[in-house]
């Protein structure tokens, strides 16, 4: 492959690695923020939960209290319990499951500062998301707890001298108006029936927490299974770029001071061209066998040329000797011709002096 197939590829992948990082991201900061609202949920849920237990036994002995001692306070208290919780009043600020562990001296004015508007409790709890069937065991103890409120009542209407016919007939013979209170509020049959509410009660507990429990756990493995894939996602990137800086290092870098160094001026300015052996398969590899193949090319050409001149000059070099052969042959054939001519001259000299003679 080429630096530039096997670069777009390595980039590919890091984008890739690091487009799937920001979404594990983006997953794992999503079920953090499920889970703190699962969390905040789970809190909210108990403390309701809790409330509603509360206020069932704050009803309990604030009743008591009022047939006990006619003090009008708990009276007052135990019907603004019951209106807060019907929502008939609205909620007093900071209104949780201990709000009335410390009776308070003057209670129009705990309950005068209020936040919101009158919402029931059993609203409050389907906002919170409370299921259909935690919601029906709620309803099974408020139709349980309607009966407990019918004791309450006619406890009630003893201490403050109010009894119905009906009411007078449940009386003991010769008990009072009090001790009829008293004994209402304390016998088997109310305990009976307080104990009764509190069985729906705790199956709603069991049934709320569970699923609480559940959400949670699932909210927790989505956020160990994001976490794991976030760090796996940016193990997998740093090793991306490490893969690319080795390829880079050793494949592109290292090549090119090899070839940096087999080419270049010496000491003596001249440039030299040394053969270039590179391991790498790629681009550089390529270009270092052409400039290899150039370089022989250029070497047999420069020795076919200088032998070209060489032999052209040892050419040069006898037809030089054969031209000053040829001159002396020719000067020596003219002095012998000059010779003959002489020798022709005196014989014809010769001859024609005998023929005077003759």
């Amino acid at each position: 492959m080429s630096i530039k197939q096997v670069v777009r590829a390595l980039l590919a992948g890091a984008v890739l690695l690091l487009v799937l990082c920001a979404l594990s991201f983006m997953a794992l900061h999503g079920s953090i923020k499920k889970l703190i609202a699962a969390q905040e949920n789970y809190t909210d849920s108990l403390k309701l939960a809790e409330e509603l237990r509360q206020s069932s036994d704050d009803l309990t002995n604030f009743a008591r209290l009022y047939v006990q001692t006619g003090n009008e306070k708990y009276k007052e208290i135990y019907m603004d319990i019951v209106n807060i919780r019907a929502g008939k009043q609205a909620r007093p600020v900071g209104y949780n499951a201990d709000f009335w562990s410390t009776v308070p001296e003057n209670v129009k004015a705990a309950v005068a500062n209020t936040e919101g508007e009158p919402i029931k409790l059993t609203d409050l709890m389907r906002k919170q998301g409370f299921t259909d069937d935690e919601m029906d065991l709620l309803q099974q103890a408020s139709d349980l707890s309607t009966k407990l409120a019918e004791t309450e009542t006619i406890a009630f209407n003893a201490i403050a001298h109010q009894l119905s016919a009906e009411e007078v007939r449940k009386k003991q013979p010769e008990e009072s108006e009090e001790a009829f209170a008293n004994r209402i509020m304390n016998d088997s049959t109310y305990m009976s029936q307080k104990n009764a509410i509190m069985t729906p009660l705790n199956q709603f507990e069991t049934l709320l927490e569970n699923r609480l429990d559940s959400s949670i756990a699932h909210m927790l493995s989505q956020v160990r299974m994001y976490s794991v894939v976030m760090i796996l996602s940016l193990i997998l990137v740093a090793l991306s770029f490490a893969i690319i800086f080795t390829y880079v290092i050793r494949k592109i870098v290292y090549p090119i001071e090899k070839m940096t160094r087999a080419i270049g001026k010496g000491e003596d300015g001249k440039v030299f061209i040394n053969e270039i052996h590179l391991v790498v398969k790629n681009d550089l590899r390529r270009l270092a066998d052409n400039i290899n193949d150039a370089m022989s090319q250029m070497r047999s050409f420069l020795n076919a040329t200088n032998q070209a001149i060489t032999t052209q000059a040892s050419s040069s070099e006898e037809l030089s000797c054969a031209s000053d052969t040829l001159a002396e042959v020719s000067h020596q054939m003219a002095i012998r011709i000059t010779e003959s001519a002489k020798q022709a001259d005196s014989q014809m000299q010769a001859t024609s002096g005998s023929a005077e003679s003759m």
